[in-house]
């Protein structure tokens, strides 16, 4: 009987390591788990940050793209004027 008592004593043991060990790797999971969480919250902002960030130099595009087109067209007026007085010079030094 008593060697039945140990014997039971002994799977109870083994049961018990048995249910820390599980328990040991159910913290562990739960813990990457968590880690996976925050990684995941932190790809989300710096996905956020890119966008912000995309959507800025692109309006800093449009603003440049603008102003290129400000500077043809200011460019293109000061041509039209030098080619007048050009003709207006030439047209002066023939009389």
């Amino acid at each position: 009987m008593e060697k039945e008592v140990e014997k039971q004593k002994i799977d109870v043991d083994e049961h018990g390591r048995k249910l820390l060990d599980e328990w040991d790797q159910l913290n562990q999971y739960e813990q990457q788990r968590d880690r996976c969480d925050n990684q995941k919250c932190d790809l989300e902002q710096e996905k956020q940050s890119i966008e912000h960030e995309k959507l800025e130099i692109e309006r800093q595009m449009r603003e440049t793209r603008e102003y290129i087109k400000q500077l043809e067209e200011a460019l293109q007026k000061k041509y039209n004027r030098c080619k007048l007085v050009k003709k207006i010079w030439e047209i002066l030094n023939m009389n």
